[in-house]
């Protein structure tokens, strides 16, 4: 696994190479490459925010036109399923609201050239040691575990570790089911999922395809033996000394910060106008709110914010904006706050 010492600012090249060798690699596989789309762009119906590649590449799906041996795509993804629980008193989580979902979409044909692939991509392009590796399937997908088995002899297969809804995928189309092995890297004294090979099947006409999928994060995080997904993120270096509650509000505040600025940049404003607009708010308020408790003033919070988005996003456009409103706002987002949680 990579040693350099790593610093936070290092996180947004390291995201753009990781994203670069991914598409380098499977190129070489003869792979295609689709352009990202915003996660406001509404181009998969079934979510308010693009969470994944296959939100955008499905559309290949549903024409049944798939091209070649596959086509890949670095999107950037907002995952909300946090939002309802970012108030709740002591509330942690472990993976953040957004990252870039690097994935490849495939036919159906050479399975175990798009696995090989997918291996290599991490033994031989990122240089992993294949003790740092796992494969975690389940005896009830026979085909899959036999070809993981045949690709991967020389790695450790973990069998039936979880329930069997872990080995199974849905992607928002009705009668269309995938069933997966997942891939983990080694993180400190354990192994962390990063990715699945997964094989769909649609139960209407029997159409089968392939997705490959992993979060640029996650594997960061592990290549670099980090703390925490949000440690990828350009804001300021930690406390050398903080509390547990301390670094609880610091993660809180720089997720709600990474999710409300992309939303902001894409044109999204909090209001109680639809679900979107609603859920950018519930991340301001728990921004606003994560700051006031850790004692943070706007001044603060607004050189971080300013600073994350120019290393992240190559300019500062939402920042300034975004902590204005929180000004404005403050009295109001407070009130709020205390309605919800019933207390200061």
């Amino acid at each position: 696994m990579v040693t350099k010492t790593w610093t936070r600012t290092d996180g947004p090249a390291a995201r753009q190479h990781l994203a670069a060798e991914f598409h380098e690699h499977y190129r070489q596989s003869g792979v295609g490459r689709a352009g990202a789309v915003p996660v406001i762009s509404g181009a998969d119906p079934t979510t308010l925010f693009i969470g994944s590649a296959i939100s955008v590449l499905k559309q290949h799906v549903l024409t049944r036109q798939i091209p070649g041996r596959g086509i890949a795509l670095a999107q950037p993804a907002v995952r909300a399923h946090n939002a309802r629980r970012l108030l709740e008193p002591g509330f942690r989580f472990e993976w953040g609201g957004t990252f870039t979902n690097i994935a490849v979409l495939a036919p159906h044909h050479d399975p175990k050239a798009l696995l090989a692939a997918s291996l290599s991509f991490f033994t031989d392009r990122l240089q992993v040691a294949p003790a740092d590796l796992r494969i975690r399937a389940t005896e009830h997908d026979q085909d899959l575990l036999g070809l993981s088995q045949s690709v991967g002899a020389h790695l450790v297969h973990e069998i039936d570790r979880q329930p069997l809804r872990y080995y199974r995928h849905t992607i928002g189309l009705p009668h269309v089911t995938g069933r997966n092995i997942n891939i983990a890297l080694r993180i400190r004294d354990g192994f962390r999922d990063v990715g699945n090979f997964i094989l769909f099947k649609d139960a209407t006409d029997g159409y089968e395809f392939l997705e490959v999928g992993f979060g640029d994060t996650t594997i960061l995080r592990s290549l670099h033996n980090l703390p925490h997904v949000l440690d990828c993120f350009p804001f300021p270096e930690a406390p050398k000394q903080e509390s547990p509650e301390q670094e609880r509000l610091r993660r809180l505040r720089e997720d709600c910060a990474a999710v409300a600025v992309i939303l902001w940049r894409e044109g999204l404003r909090p209001s109680s106008k639809n679900a979107s607009t609603k859920i950018l708010g519930k991340y301001i308020r728990a921004l606003h709110d994560s700051a006031r408790r850790s004692g943070a003033d706007l001044s603060e919070v607004t050189q971080a914010v300013s600073q994350y988005e120019l290393l992240t996003h190559g300019d500062v456009q939402a920042a300034p904006e975004l902590t204005e409103y929180m000004h404005h706002k403050s009295a109001t987002l407070t009130r709020t706050i205390i309605d919800q949680r019933g207390r200061p």
